[in-house]
């Protein structure tokens, strides 16, 4: 008799292990992109609070701190965490920061994005929520 495995048998577990890979591929890539939103929002945060310590120092230090819009680019903050894009902008009014959208994606010295590009926009309800790029 000999030893060893039929062609049917190895065909067999080939499909088995084709439809396991088959019916997760879904489940992990949703995983991957769920937990690649959670450290966005948290890098998101992260500089959100780095800009707002930045804004109170210089408000301590006596600054005049105009109301407007900011490029990203213009605001030089340390911080943990994936930096957005420079097309990202700011709005300070009255010394504190009332909306903001940060681009993630492309690559954050430049322009560049593209349209996979996510994008964190800030709600007056006070959270945020990730979505696509768009102009």
């Amino acid at each position: 008799m000999k030893k060893g495995f039929t062609l049917i048998e190895l065909m067999a577990v080939i499909l088995i292990i084709g439809i396991i890979a088959f019916l997760t591929t879904p489940v992990i890539s949703n995983i991957i992109k769920e937990n690649e939103e959670n450290a966005l929002l948290q890098s998101a945060n992260n500089y959100i609070n780095e800009v707002n310590k930045y804004i109170m120092e210089r408000v301590q230090d006596g600054d005049e701190l105009t109301d407007g819009i900011y490029e990203i680019k213009n605001i030089k903050v340390k911080v943990k965490g994936t930096r957005p894009n420079i097309n990202s902008t700011i709005t300070i009014r009255e010394g504190e920061i009332v909306d903001y959208r940060l681009i993630y994606g492309g690559d954050p010295e430049t322009s560049d994005n593209n349209i996979s590009d996510l994008k964190l926009v800030y709600k007056s309800d006070g959270k945020m929520v990730v979505g696509k790029y768009t102009e």
